[in-house]
């Protein structure tokens, strides 16, 4: 004889077994891939989709945001971390703000905005702290480096690799190979 609380739930058990058996083989689907990993920051094929999108919508002078690779979404990573949370590289509320709006404003449909930060998996929460980060970025390299001047861009750029290959050496970045 079986305690109580076990035979009370055997109806819904073997209900939930035969729904079980009932839909067939289960399929395997990637969700996402794991790009690279440095230290404890992840990039994931999405990350990389996600960010040649806000590239287009959202342009920058800076080459970690406008590229769309792997790369380039690891060299923001660095900066970022490079900047940690010192004030001078934090945006003000109303520059994020206006950032935002700016950013908005290329989505011309109606719904066509909310569509995006559903298909993204976004909220107006976690779409703010990207563009802030990205403005973070900016504001480090810019203050770093200063503006690229026209007609001198490509001695920026140097300036600029040679920058980021300095930030590339303080840390490993983690490749997985492929799942076959």
């Amino acid at each position: 004889m079986l305690p109580s609380p076990v035979a009370n739930r055997l109806p819904i058990l073997a209900s939930l077994g035969l729904a079980v058996l009932c839909t067939g083989p289960a399929l395997a689907e990637r969700i996402d891939r794991v790009e690279s990993v440095l230290g404890e920051r992840v990039v994931t094929t999405s990350d990389i989709a996600l960010e040649a999108q806000l590239s287009v919508r959202d342009p920058s002078v800076i080459p970690a945001l406008f590229q769309g690779n792997a790369n380039a979404l690891e060299d923001q990573r660095r900066i970022r971390g490079h900047a940690g949370q010192v004030r001078l590289y934090q945006p003000s509320q109303r520059a994020l703000e206006a950032r935002l709006i700016a950013l908005r404003r290329t989505f011309e449909a109606p719904g066509e905005w909310e569509a995006f930060l559903l298909e993204w998996g976004l909220t107006e929460e976690t779409i703010q702290v990207l563009v802030r980060n990205r403005m973070v970025v900016e504001a480090a390299v810019l203050r770093t480096l200063g503006a690229p001047v026209e007609g001198e861009e490509q001695a920026w750029l140097a300036r600029y690799q040679g920058w980021v290959t300095g930030l590339r050496a303080e840390g490993l970045v983690h490749r997985p190979e492929p799942l076959p």
